[in-house]
């Protein structure tokens, strides 16, 4: 899109690009109202007949709450909340690292991660050869294709 519009001139220019992603928004927010809840999210609230409904729904056409592949999958959205509910920590024990699987950790390291990749320069070197050799080099396509090859911007 950017390419298209690299030759015209004005504010059609970056404002085109901003008010065309406005469409999948709206197409979203449009058929939105006309999905139907979670069932998981309806068994979180305590709504298992709703939940049992939405489920034979999406199961298949005209499938009944008490068909049994309906019921396992209940079964098996209801048996996941409960082993959730049950292993449940509290927030303190995982700012402190006290849990099992140490989610507040790992977190913790691939941000700091990104952040080191962002403050070092890794992203300004894989990047900027790519712009810079085709200006000190000749015109020679084998060349700048080399040189782009190089720095692996192709």
């Amino acid at each position: 899109m950017n390419y298209g519009l690299y030759f015209k001139g004005g504010a059609l220019q970056w404002r085109f690009p901003l008010a065309f992603q406005l469409i999948f928004p709206l197409v979203v927010a449009s058929v939105l109202p006309f999905l139907p809840e979670s069932p998981r999210w309806l068994l979180l609230r305590d709504r298992h007949e709703e939940a049992l409904e939405v489920i034979a729904r999406l199961t298949g056409k005209n499938m009944d709450i008490h068909d049994p592949e309906v019921t396992v999958e209940y079964l098996s959205i209801k048996i996941t909340i409960y082993q959730e509910r049950k292993d449940r920590l509290p927030v303190m024990d995982v700012l402190m690292f006290r849990d099992k699987t140490q989610n507040f950790r790992r977190l913790l390291l691939s941000c700091g991660t990104q952040l080191m990749q962002q403050f070092s320069g890794v992203n300004a070197l894989g990047t900027e050869p790519a712009t810079r050799w085709p200006l000190f080099i000749p015109t020679d396509i084998f060349k700048v294709t080399t040189c782009q090859l190089c720095s692996s911007k192709v």
